[in-house]
Formats: structure tokens, sequence, C-alpha cells
């Protein structure tokens, strides 16, 4: 644990440099959490009070119920803050965030030091302040000012009037595999996915296509049917987990069959494309669990009207169209 503190001291310090280069010395202090224990109260209060003597603005809340790395990239991108970090206990394992809104990027430590140690509360805070002095001293602020009084032995952290962090938004772009079959007719091929998520609400395209077909063989000849689609949705959305997004999903788009027709000997074959209306209703999993890593999975019922027979010599071979199911998978990216 000491080694997490450390760690966290030593962020602030290069940070606030970063903010003194820009003129800004607002640092963003998110607490979140904070246990009974004295231990924890000890050490943000000399934390908070070396900021300060240092010429630091310190401006602490209490941020509201949103993953971690949202809570402090939101914080760090407010007018006039130069850094924000956030001390979060009431994550799965406790975690110390860290956004630089200069250089645009977010480190987490743990707060708990995996190799044990001494973790008497006035053996964590007095290192703690130990170092951040000596990171301190090291950095050209200029003239130190004297030593400062004595810090309290406890924090409040309600104190201060939150405010609350803007909704949340992402855009995920995702790459894989669908799979769709609608009447006798399926296909498995590439898939692309572009989603906007906000808090509750999100929207999404979807193209899939260039894949597999279905094939059926007569004495006349064959045919050949294959689909490609493209759907736009609205999205639903709340995290039964903080990386983990659940969404329902209702759509609308295009289905295209491309028919491929080769006769035998004394028929002639002939190729088309064929246009149908498309809905869906379905619902998705969404995980990043890293910045600017994401996992999708998705499960659709469509409905493809009108629906289309194919034939043979006459003779009806296939239908495609009408009702049936899509899944996709995919790995991308969290913009």
């Amino acid at each position: 644990m000491i080694r997490a503190w450390a760690g966290a001291a030593l962020l602030i310090a290069l940070l606030g440099a970063g903010a003194h280069a820009e003129g800004e010395r607002r640092v963003a202090l998110l607490i979140r959490g904070v246990p009974a224990q004295p231990m924890a109260a000890e050490v943000l209060a000399r934390i908070r009070g070396e900021l300060r003597a240092a010429r630091f603005e310190v401006v602490v809340t209490t941020p509201g119920p949103d993953v971690p790395r949202q809570v402090v990239e939101t914080e760090a991108r407010r007018p006039g803050v130069a850094a924000a970090m956030g001390i979060f206990f009431d994550a799965a394992e406790p975690e110390v965030w860290v956004a630089d809104a200069r250089s645009g990027r977010t480190t987490v430590e743990p707060l708990m030091d995996p190799a044990g140690g001494e973790q008497r509360p006035g053996v964590l805070a007095a290192k703690a302040v130990d170092l951040l002095r000596a990171v301190l001293a090291d950095v050209p602020f200029g003239e130190r000012p004297p030593p400062p009084a004595p810090a309290p032995a406890a924090i409040s952290v309600s104190a201060p009037a939150a405010i609350p962090p803007p909704a949340s938004r992402d855009w995920i772009l995702l790459a894989g595999v669908g799979w769709l079959r609608a009447g006798d007719v399926q296909t498995l091929a590439p898939a692309l996915s572009l989603t906007w998520l906000g808090r509750h609400v999100g929207a999404r395209l979807m193209v899939t296509g260039f894949g597999t077909s279905t094939e059926r063989s007569r004495a006349a000849g064959n045919a050949r049917v294959g689909q490609e689609v493209a759907l736009a949705e609205l999205l639903g959305c709340w995290r039964p987990r903080g990386s983990v997004r659940a969404c329902l999903a209702l759509g609308a788009g295009g289905e295209l069959l491309t028919v491929q027709g080769t006769g035998t000997a004394g028929y002639q074959g002939s190729d088309q494309t064929l246009w149908s209306g498309l809905g869906t209703a379905g619902g998705s999993l969404i995980w990043t669990p890293r910045r600017w890593l994401a996992v999708g999975a998705d499960a659709r019922a469509v409905a493809a009207l009108p629906s289309t027979a194919v034939r043979v010599a006459g003779d009806a071979v296939v239908r495609a169209g009408g009702a049936g199911v899509a899944l996709t998978a995919g790995v991308g990216a969290s913009l």
C-alpha cells in the first residue's frame, strides 16, 4: 500500500509541473467511498495539505456513480483544471486513477500494496508526504513556501458541494463476424459496427456481407443466394457492472439478396439482385476492459419483407426472407 500512495503522490507532483507550465494550478481531487478507518483519512489529509502548500488550488469533490476512468477524464476536461486524481475505495479492488488533460493520458494504480508491508496510519502518511516533498523539491516550481502548519488528522469528504459530472459518451468501433438466417437462406460474413453510447441511450450502424451463401441444385441447374445487410438501431442501455453495458435494441434497414443462377445443358441461368426491408429487435453486451479496448456481442430477431422464392426451371428451391435471426460478435476500440 505504501508503494501505491507513493505512486499517487508522484503522479500528482508530475501533473502539477505540467499545470504550472501552462499557468493553471488547479488539481481536482475526487474521493469516493472512504472507509471509517483513520488511516485513509490521514493520508488523504496530508496529501491535500502538501498540494496546497505547493501553491496548487485543490478542488475536492465526491464523484457520481460512473466508472473511475470516465469520472477522472470528465473532471480533467473541465475548464481551468490541469489534472484530476480519483481515489476510489468502493471499487472491487480500491484504485487510484489520474487523468492529465494536457497530454490526454490516464493512469491507474492499485490502492493496496500487493507486496504488503507496514500499514499503520502514521507510517503510511509520513512516507507518502516525505516522497511527495522529495519529488516537489526536484521540480522547478520556483521558491518553495515555508513549511505548512500540521495537517488535520481527518478529512470530511462530504463537506464540499459535489458537481455531478456530465453524462458520459463513448464511441465504440467493432469488427467481427455475423451470422444471418432469414427464411431458408443463411450467411456467415464479416461485420462492422459503429456505436454511440450515452448514459442510458445510444445508436448504432451495422453492416455485414461478402460472406458465404446458400446453394440449391436441381437437374436443370443450381442457384446460389447470398445476403448483405445494412442496419440502423436505437439502444437503451444500463450498466450491470462498471465496465459492462447491456443494451436493448430496435432497428430497421435493408437486405440485399444476390442470386446467381447456373443452368445445365439446355437451360439458361441468370443473375439477380433483390431488395427487402429489414426490421430487428434484440439485445447487446459491450465490455470495455481497457481504455482503448472493446468487445461486443449481439443477438437479434429479424423480419425481412417481402420474402422471395428462388426458382430453378419453375420449381421453388429456396425462399429468402421472412422471419429469422442474426448473431454478431466483434472486437475493436473505445474511441
